[in-house]
Formats: structure tokens, sequence, C-alpha cells
């Protein structure tokens, strides 16, 4: 009886364990998708607030040092990493995020771009 018990529990922890896997994998391609669309999304909603309308302009983008400071790491490597994908290189000197790389890995739709300048106007 104790045998049976130990196989079944050992059975569930694994079944659970395969869901958690499944469960994870798909918010992890979730997020692989968000950062590298061509599109300003929910995530970039997230990241950057009001700043998507500089994203999507490729306008600069700096941070408040103490907002920065407060975000915790993920969140910042998820930032940093969605603005290197879409060809921006950091400049210590004045603290900004400015669109450098002619070919970046992202390049968002044009559209999107006239879309949230029509939106500042």
């Amino acid at each position: 009886m104790v045998r049976k018990n130990t196989a079944e529990a050992k059975a569930e922890a694994s079944k659970r364990d395969e869901v958690k896997a499944r469960i994870v994998a798909e918010a992890l391609e979730a997020v692989e998708n968000a950062l590298l669309s061509d599109r300003i999304t929910t995530l970039d909603t997230m990241l950057f607030g009001t700043m998507k309308l500089a994203l999507s302009t490729a306008g600069p983008i700096s941070f408040h040092p103490i907002d920065w400071t407060n975000t915790s790491p993920d969140m910042r490597k998820l930032i940093t990493t969605r603005l290197k994908l879409c060809g921006y290189k950091y400049s210590g000197a004045d603290q900004v995020w400015r669109q450098q790389e002619p070919k970046p890995f992202v390049k968002l739709k044009e559209w999107e771009r006239d879309w949230f300048t029509e939106m500042r106007a």
C-alpha cells in the first residue's frame, strides 16, 4: 500500500512538473514574440509607458535615474533587450538610448510609426 502511494505521488509530481513546464514555455514564447514584434505591443506599453511613442518614432528614450534604480533587474533586462533589438544604443554621456543601428534586428512597421505620430499631433 505504501509503495503504491509513493508511485502515485511520483506520477502526480511528474505530471505537475510537465504542466508547469508547458505553462512556462507558453509564457516564454509570448515574451519572445513580443520582443521580436515589428509592431508596438502590450509588452512595450508595460515596459515603456508613454515612452512607447518615442519607440514607435525611433526617438530618444531615457529613464529617470530614480525610476531606473527602482526597476527590478528582470524588467531592466526586458527593456534593454527590446531597445537593442530595435537598434538602440545607450549613450552614457547623456544617459539616453538612441536608435543608431542602420539595420536593427526588429524594424517597426512604418504605418505604426505614422499612426503614433498622428496621435501625438
